[in-house]
């Protein structure tokens, strides 16, 4: 299953479990998630750190520049990404578990 797919089903699902709850947690994630599944750069980032062994993270010590304008252009920070990067890829490990049953 392809990133951009797993993203959909990421989004559709999340976005009607956080309509059933008052936390701004959930839609703070999802929100994230929407910006870096419409972006490239951002989606084919996040595609790679999700092929990662579990357990394992490569995380680059900066971005590079093709994808520092990414996130200027999502009015994202890097700091930012990077801090929510671990619930992103349990969704996007769940997403996939989900989709092999």
């Amino acid at each position: 299953m392809d990133i951009t797919t797993i993203l959909e089903l990421a989004l559709k699902i999340g976005r009607q479990i956080a309509n059933q709850s008052n936390t701004k947690i959930d839609d703070e994630l999802l929100d994230l998630l929407e910006v870096v599944y419409r972006d490239a750069w951002l989606r084919e980032w996040l595609a790679g750190k999700s092929l990662q062994p579990v357990g394992s993270l490569a995380i680059e010590a900066a971005p590079s520049e093709q994808f520092r304008l990414a996130l200027k252009r999502n009015n994202l920070s890097w700091t930012a990404l990077l801090s929510k990067l671990p619930e992103l890829l349990q969704l996007i490990q769940l997403i996939r578990a989900f989709a092999k049953k």
